[in-house]
């Protein structure tokens, strides 16, 4: 199960989940259920099959969606 990056991570400020363009992440945006368990600086979010938040390595290969449009 690969899914889709969002452009969330906290790669540049541990524990603090920001947006690829630096605006920090509004409460229930990340969707990750505990944010105790994640390994600080390491941590990107991306949605799953079932369109469900989940977290994993910054480095592990993700597609990548850079909009979404509501219709």
């Amino acid at each position: 199960e690969r899914g889709v990056w969002l452009g969330l991570s906290d790669q540049y400020s541990p524990r603090v989940l920001q947006w690829v363009d630096g605006s920090e992440v509004r409460a229930g945006e990340e969707g990750t259920r505990d944010r105790a368990t994640l390994q600080p600086g390491k941590v990107c979010v991306s949605l799953d099959s079932t369109g469900q938040p989940s977290s994993h390595p910054c480095t592990a290969k993700r597609a990548f969606a850079c909009q979404f449009t509501r219709q």
